[in-house]
């Protein structure tokens, strides 16, 4: 057993509603400040995690190159050999968490939708089967490529040169520890004439065991 110590920091969002604000709506601000809250809350907590991908040693295929399905292959095989005599190969299946860039070459490699920058389709027919599937459901969690479920995350970056960080690993490879799950309140301001709204959460993450990770470090310019 190795262990792993993390140490957690708190995360919190402070929104100050008026009661002009709230009485010049028929919606319920409140109501609508704690989705607001909640949806900024999980977008910082699937940053912090992203910025994991950073920390894995082995890197496919790298700066300036487009991802193909045979990085994706790679990958997949790196995952399930004994690359650690501590800890063995990756157990379970595992996923891929790209940018959107990056699917958008994986469904362009597979549809045969030409590449370079152009706008139009490749001079020939989309077949039907899985071409016509994969350009359906755009790999967005819907797919399975060599047993990995591909999933997409809009809060990966990209960098200055147009690339961008993504990751193929087991669940087992990185930990989030909550140390408080998110929670609101809100309390009266007489004196400001308005309500605070406050919401917490507390958290740490930490990369566990690197043989168990790749990160896929590829091209993500837009069109």
């Amino acid at each position: 057993v190795t262990v792993r110590n993390l140490t957690a920091g708190e995360h919190g969002i402070l929104t100050f509603v008026s009661d002009k604000l709230k009485r010049q709506n028929n919606e319920n601000v409140l109501s609508e400040v704690g989705n607001m809250q909640g949806n900024a809350m999980g977008r910082l907590l699937e940053s912090d995690l992203v910025t994991l991908f950073d920390s894995v040693s082995n890197t496919l295929p790298g700066a300036g190159s487009a991802m193909t399905f045979y990085h994706i292959a790679g990958a997949t095989s790196y995952l399930r050999t004994d690359n650690n005599s501590s800890f063995g190969p990756a157990p379970g299946k595992a996923n891929a968490v790209l940018h959107p860039e990056q699917i958008r070459r994986l469904v362009q490699e597979v549809s045969s939708i030409q590449g370079g920058g152009t706008t139009g389709m490749a001079a020939q027919p989309i077949p039907t089967g899985l071409t016509e599937e994969v350009i359906e459901n755009y790999f967005r969690g819907n797919e399975q490529v060599f047993g990995t479920r591909i999933w997409e995350s809009g809060v990966i970056s990209r960098d200055g040169s147009g690339d961008s960080k993504g990751a193929m690993f087991v669940p087992q490879a990185f930990a989030l520890a909550m140390a408080l799950e998110v929670e609101a309140e809100d309390e009266r301001d007489i004196s400001l004439r308005g309500t605070e709204v406050v919401m917490v959460a507390e958290w740490g993450e930490s990369e566990v065991v690197d043989e168990w990770a790749v990160e896929l470090y590829s091209a993500t310019d837009a069109v």
